[in-house]
């Protein structure tokens, strides 16, 4: 076995030509300073060991070595200790060849290569022009990427490649065409669909799953195919288009793939092989099946095989032996679709188009050529064409062009009986049965074929015919010898279709269970059952048996008088009847025993149904359990019994061991009433339903029509929707239902306004915003999120406008645009609900309550806040309240009361209320803060806001704060547009900023400054009793919007329609402003914020600085504050000789301030107390947390350490925040210095043969240097220690060479201050190579008195030596005990008093030079 070259580094020094460097260098290519010999034999791709030996640590480091260095003989990378988070990225590597090849394999466990892709570099594996690489047994995965993503891209030439035995992941979600495939080959690094030509290109056994196209192979073009691609053995699964896209190609073999979308939901067209500009392809032995499983209601036209390709005489382009089935869509289906293709040969495929659907139209084709084409053969093939469902035709063959050439003979083409079921069309014209079929073309078509129902073994599985008719009965083709199973074909009479079979002489068939019936009544009640003989001999008797809930069987032997003939059918029923108990039914019938001997084919003997009764009590939704007696073991069976069969009294399901994946789907159901309802319970568990949305389902939960039922307690997650999802949708009169105390999810991304919602009640299945009629709806103490709208219930029109609806108690969160949207309803009560945005990012224009087409409205002590928190830039707008075309009337008015909106981020225009042209509109102790600072441009604000012409608006009592700073935009507590609105406002506070910005209100074209200016507005029609104070929250930051100064308190006028606040106190008379009831406090000081360190701190003592406000009603003249730094020890300081006034505020400072020795995140709490030496009337507004960082350097471990190159300039860095590595082997205090807790910094290198470290600046007093095999778990070993022998002082240059380290092995360095209490921050570190060392023998170097006794040592360079450098002296141990900088090139001492006698090392580095000599000191 070859054993792999070591990996190498070669560094040249100055400016020596390589052709003068010694051996070392034969048979290295250079990479700037570094060079890697060419590579043979094994390697591993190890991430926990580092880039050395036969080890890279990633796929990056064994890519830069093969495109740098290229092989020398076969090389494998064996893959260990994933996963990868990487791009593992070859170009033309040097030396491969056919012998000389690359592997990588992640062996048996599949090991993980991850990337996400970006515009630019889509791939995870990219092989650029590479030639003979092998990728097997490994896990490649890029379904993360949003837009790109491709997990095997070759571009470039990059020919005789394999990809083998592997897991290959293309995006899940993405649906751009540009890069977006599990597999590639193309023309570009960016793009997977441009012209390529990747030849010889094996992929083989494979799970290729997501992607736009799945794999997608393309050529230069037709004059110029790509030749020797084999795609065999791979299954090609949830692809959003193309499955296996072929272009341009010559001899391609697509063989014994399974293509299939068992579960992907958000899908666009299915094209299972998808054929174009090719020559001589051979598509034989695929199954093409689910097309849509993961979303059946979708309307997407279903292709499962595409030719657009011209064959030639000699090179046809043949399908062979294919099963296509399970097509299980809504839209139209094509098995085979030919569009111009000369030279198509269709031979023995099955093509099985029987599913039942729900699509309107649902057109099908079993086979379809249309433009013109010559040379298409379609032969021994099986059609089956009995799909249900719509009104479109379905064909078993549809020639649309009467010039093309088409030979069609030796088949079956069997359709069901039906107005809408033809075999052949031609032209324009449509032949119904065979026999009108073989008239059309002047008896052109099919003149062998047969028209007889398969009657396979599984249609869902297993489409092996067991119809006598079709054995025997095809052409015998030498291009087929063999079946889909690879079984020998008879050479005389072949079967028709994919497989050879041969039929049993006693075959029985269960084809239905026709009764009983949905819905079920409990009692006695006869099983009949229908039966076919599939067998070759007559049938004269069967044996049936049935069991019911899994109960004992009940068996009975039938005799057939007259026999049953092959391929008839026959009803019959058991004499002994089933006892149906209430609830679900599961019966089971088999048949067996024909003719009294064994069953050849026992696949098609069995049939089960579930029924139901009219249910009532409770059961449970258990996952875990069958169907059966008080369990569904879904939703969907759970939805199923109560659709078919009703209910007979209160029914209760509990939700169990979720979470389940599917849609709750329900319709009318019968036997409901306001007595007898439905109650789906998740428990305190709140079990979990999820499902994403299509275009034509998009809910999780659907009531269509349904009444009376309760959600209660449930997770329904709808957020994994792309583009629809609404968590419940009420359509058709779905009235009296209730949703309560569930976490309901609206897709979380999708900005979609079709159907996009938590909950909606509209007009259609497929809408939440069409004009429905949900009444009575309650929609009760929720946390719904995400979705376009948060909450949106549409009424039919102003004229028939829904009643009943109750949105109480629920958080509505982090919608895209509209909060709770109310539209054409009359006495809808939205109360108490929390509306707010406070993470999601990607948002649009803030509506908090919506209200249009409404009367008698009550919006109600809710909260709406944080419009763009999760976007605080957005220049978006953001309406708190918005009222249009709702108009109330006397006695009906629209009421907005007790609200509170606050904390309006963003940086767009704000409304806190807004009215357009909507009469009778009542607007009643609210209040309005927009108070924030952001960065808008303009920012223009508005407290309330009035347009078009109305009637009838009321504006009392209400709280309005504009303070709002920030842009050029002007900022307004009122603002009314239209000059005949007639409009009450009063008893109002009107506070707002200062500054020629703000103005208390505006009457048509003219700003009102201050209140006594608006007070003249309009002939002093506005708010003559209304006031203009500060309303001091008690604390804002903590949403405690309760006013505490006096002049609000008392001042609204007595309104019996708001008789409590948004608290549920009761009002005062007369009551005070805004949505709180408050009494102001004597003694009340505010901790307003805590102003210093703010982001970031020093370690150390940092300044403390806090703002107070007096929030009392007298002076302030002292407060006691109180810091905790990270739960430590409470400090507490007094500040007296105040003179605050009320409303006033002042910084104030601690001395000394806090000491912050922590580096990483700190955690500071403020709190002010005892204001004048009194218990604080109003603790809540009395402290402040902050959190704050004290940076750690980048490199603070030694996994982090920066690397040191030679030759390279000085690096920078810093240990200020650092901490104390603390790894297996790393021992504290350390010997030389650094304290007993060095706050160590981290470089690596690798040793040659003459090293130094050169650093500078004080706080890199010590050094240490550590050999370790991992960088993480150790051990480490120290082997060298140096300190600079005094506090706050470099230790300068450290000399390497001699010091036991091996050349070419990596070292980790930690670089720390000397003493415990030294000064951190930055430092220059710098890796170089030692010249030369000269013994005690130069003449450079010159050195008395030696012996020495007179505590100091003489020391002489010689003229032509560098004086720069240091001076060491190193005892007996090799430890450096004197440190200090080369004073130039004359004389200089060294100081020796207090040093033990004995032997020392005199060491001088001078420039790049190091000068040694023996010392004796006595």
């Amino acid at each position: 076995m070859r054993t792999a070259t070591w990996l190498k580094t070669f560094t040249q020094t100055a400016s020596r030509p390589l052709s003068r460097v010694s051996g070392l260098a034969a048979g290295l290519l250079l990479m700037g300073t570094t060079a890697f010999a060419q590579l043979a034999g094994t390697y591993t791709i190890n991430k926990n060991l580092p880039t050395a030996g036969t080890n890279f640590a990633s796929f990056t480091a064994a890519a830069a070595a093969l495109n740098a260095a290229g092989i020398s003989a076969p090389v494998r990378f064996n893959v260990l200790n994933g996963p990868y988070t990487e791009q593992f990225s070859l170009g033309q590597v040097a030396g491969v060849s056919a012998t000389d090849t690359i592997v990588v394999d992640g062996g048996a466990s599949k090991q993980t290569l991850s990337y996400t892709g970006v515009a630019a570099q889509p791939a995870a594996v990219l092989l650029n022009g590479t030639d003979y690489v092998t990728i097997q047994n490994m896990t490649i995965d890029v379904s993360a990427g949003a837009t790109y993503g491709v997990g095997v891209l070759l571009v470039g030439q990059a020919n005789n490649n394999r990809v083998a035995n592997c897991v290959v992941m293309g995006t899940t979600g993405a649906t751009s065409t540009t890069a977006n495939a599990a597999i590639a080959a193309s023309g570009g690094v960016a793009s997977g669909t441009s012209a390529g030509d990747a030849n010889n290109l094996r992929i083989e056994n494979n799970v290729l799953s997501g992607g736009y196209y799945c794999v997608i192979l393309t050529g230069t073009s037709t004059t110029a195919r790509t030749t020797g691609i084999r795609v065999t053995g791979n299954e090609i699964r949830d692809f959003y288009l193309y499955g296996l896209d072929l272009e341009n190609t010559s001899g391609i073999q697509a063989t014994g793939n399974d293509i299939h979308r068992s579960t992907r939901t958000n899908v666009s067209t299915f094209y299972g092989v998808y054929l174009i500009g090719a020559v001589g392809a051979a598509i034989e032995r695929n199954r093409i099946h689910d097309t849509f499983t993961g979303n059946p209601a979708s309307t997407s036209t279903e292709y499962g095989m595409y030719f657009s390709t011209d064959g030639t005489a000699g090179a046809e382009n043949d399908v062979v032996n294919n099963v296509l089935y399970n097509f299980n869509g809504s839209g139209t289906e094509y098995g085979f679709y030919n569009v111009g293709s000369d030279y198509a040969r269709y031979y023995h495929n099955t093509i099985s188009l029987d599913n039942a659907s729900g699509g309107a139209t649902q057109t099908t084709y079993g086979f379809y050529q249309t433009t013109a084409a010559t040379g298409i053969d379609f032969r021994n093939n099986i059609v089956s064409v009995t799909r249900t469902g719509g009104t479109g035709e379905k064909k078993a063959l549809g020639f649309n062009t009467t010039t093309s050439t088409i030979a069609s003979n030796y088949n079956d083409l069997y359709v069901r009986t039906g107005a809408t079921y033809y075999t052949g069309a031609y032209g324009t014209a449509d032949y119904a049965t065979l026999a009108n079929w073989r008239t059309a073309n002047g008896g052109a078509y099919d003149q062998n074929s047969l028209q007889a129902e398969p009657q396979f073994v599984n249609p869902a599985s297993n489409l092996q015919p067991t119809a006598n008719a079709l054995n025997g009965a095809a052409q015998p083709l030498a291009r087929v010898p063999r079946d889909f199973t690879n079984a020998v074909r008879s050479t005389t009479a072949p079967d028709l279709g994919a497989y050879e079979f041969t039929p049993a002489s006693n075959d029985v068939a269960l084809e239905s269970i026709d009764a009983p019936t949905a819905p079920a009544v409990p009692g006695a009640r006869t099983v009949t059952v229908t039966i076919r003989n599939s067998g070759l001999a007559p049938l004269t008797s069967v044996t049936l048996a049935y069991t019911l809930n899994g109960g004992t069987p009940v068996t009975q032997t039938l005799t057939l008088t007259p026999a049953l003939a092959t391929g008839a059918t026959r009803a019959v029923s058991f004499s002994t009847q089933a006892t149906i108990v209430a609830g679900a039914n599961v019966l089971t019938v088999t048949a067996s025993l024909p003719n009294g001997t064994a069953d050849a084919n026992p696949g098609n003997n069995t049939q089960t149904v579930t029924l139901f009764t009219a249910l009532a009590g409770t059961y449970t939704i258990n996952k875990n359990q069958p169907t059966g007696n008080a369990n569904f073991a879904s939703f969907a069976e759970a939805a199923s019994a109560l659709n078919t069969s009703g209910i007979s009294g209160s029914v209760r399901f509990n939700v169990l061991n979720g979470p389940y994946t599917e849609q709750f789907a329900l319709g009318q159901v019968a036997g409901v009433s306001a007595t007898d309802t439905i109650v789906v319970d998740g428990g305190t568990a709140k079990q979990t339903l999820s499902y994403t949305g299509t275009s034509t389902q998009p809910a999780a939960v659907l009531l269509n029509g349904t009444d009376y039922l309760t959600l209660q307690n449930l997770t329904i997650d709808a957020s994994a929707g792309a583009t629809y999802g609404v968590g419940v949708l009420l359509v058709g009169a779905a009235n009296n239902n209730r949703v309560a105390n569930c976490v309901v999810m609206g897709p979380a991304a999708a900005t979609s306004s079709t159907a996009d919602a938590a909950i909606a009640a509209s007009g259609g299945v497929t809408s939440a915003t069409s004009a429905g009629d949900a009444r009575n709806l309650r929609i009760e103490n929720n946390v719904l999120s995400g979705g376009y709208y948060g909450v949106i219930v549409t009424g039919t029109s102003i004229t028939n406008r829904a009643t009943g609806l109750r949105v109480t108690g629920n958080e509505v969160r982090d919608f895209y645009f509209y909060g709770i949207d109310v539209e054409n309803q009359t006495g809808a009560q939205v109360l108490g609900n929390n509306v707010h945005r406070s993470t999601r990012a990607d948002v649009s224009t803030f509506y908090g309550v919506y209200l249009v087409g409404s009367v008698g409205s009550a919006i109600e002590r809710n909260r709406i806040h944080d419009p763009f928190t999760g976007s605080p830039s957005d220049t978006g707008i953001a309406y708190g309240i918005y009222f249009t075309t709702s108009d109330g009337a006397v006695g009906t008015e629209n009421d907005a009361v007790n609200n509170l909106l606050y904390n309006f981020t963003g940086a767009g225009t704000q409304y806190g209320i807004y009215n357009g042209g909507s009469d009778f509109a009542r607007y009643y102790h609210n209040t309005i803060s927009l108070d924030n600072a952001s960065g808008g441009a303009t920012q223009t604000t508005y407290g309330f806001y009035q347009t078009t012409l109305a009637t009838g608006i009321e504006f009392r009592n209400n709280l309005v704060s504009v303070t709002r700073t920030g842009g050029t935009g002007s900022k307004y507590a009122l603002y009314f547009v239209t000059a005949t609105s007639a409009i009450a406002s009063n008893n109002n506070d009107l506070f707002i900023g200062t500054g020629p910005l703000y103005f208390t209100g505006r009457y048509t074209t003219i700003n009102y400054t201050d209140l006594a200016s608006w007070r003249t507005a309009n002939s002093g029609a506005y708010d003559q009793n209304s006031v203009q104070a500060d309303p001091r929250f008690a604390n804002a930051a903590q949403a405690n919007f309760q006013p505490t100064t006096a002049p609000l308190n008392g001042a609204g006028v007595v309104l019996a329609r708001v008789p409590r606040d948004i608290a549920g106190v009761l009002r005062s008379t007369p009551p005070d402003l805004g949505a709180y009831e408050f009494a102001p406090v004597t003694d009340d000081v505010a901790l307003l914020s805590i102003d210093s360190p703010n982001t970031t701190a020093t370690p150390g003592v940092n300044v403390l600085r806090v703002t107070i406000r007096n929030n009392g009603v007298g002076p302030l003249t002292s407060v006691t504050l109180t810091y905790v730094l990270n739960n430590g020890t409470p400090v507490a300081q007094t500040f007296t000789g105040l003179a605050l006034s009320p409303g006033a505020s002042q910084p104030l400072t601690f001395s000394p301030g806090v000491n912050v020795p922590q580096p990483g995140t700190n955690t500071l709490t403020v709190t002010a107390s005892l204001p004048n030496g009194n218990p604080d009337g109003n603790a809540s507004n009395n402290s402040q947390t902050i959190t704050f960082d004290q940076p750690t350097p980048p490199n603070d471990e030694p996994c982090a350490a920066v690397p040191l190159s030679f030759g390279a300039p000085a690096i920078t860095s810093s240990n200020l925040g650092a901490s104390t590595s603390v790894q297996n082997g790393i021992n504290t205090p350390a010997a030389c210095g650094g304290g007993n807790l060095p706050r160590d910094v981290w470089f690596t290198f690798t040793a040659s043969p003459s090293t130094y470290l050169s650093l500078t600046g004080t706080p890199a007093g010590t050094v240490r240097v550590f050999s370790s095999p991992n960088c993480s778990a150790g051990p480490f070993t120290q082997v060298v220690c140096q300190g600079s022998g005094a506090a706050n002082t470099s230790v300068g240059d450290i000399v390497l060479t001699g010091q036991n380290l091996t050349p070419g092995q990596t070292y980790y360095v930690a670089v720390s201050g000397f003493g415990a209490s030294d000064t951190p921050g930055p430092f220059t570190i710098r890796l170089a190579v030692v010249l030369g060392t000269r013994s005690s023998a130069s003449t450079a170097l010159s050195v008395y008195p030696n012996p020495s006794a007179t505590g100091a040592l003489t020391l002489r360079l010689a003229t032509g030596t560098a004086g720069t450098g240091t001076v060491e002296l190193l005892n007996a141990l090799g430890q450096v005990v004197k440190h200090q900088a080369l004073a130039g090139t004359g004389e200089q001492q060294l100081a020796t008093r207090g040093l033990a006698a004995g032997l020392y090392t005199l060491r001088v580095r001078a420039g790049a030079e190091v000068l040694t000599r023996k010392v004796v000191l006595q």
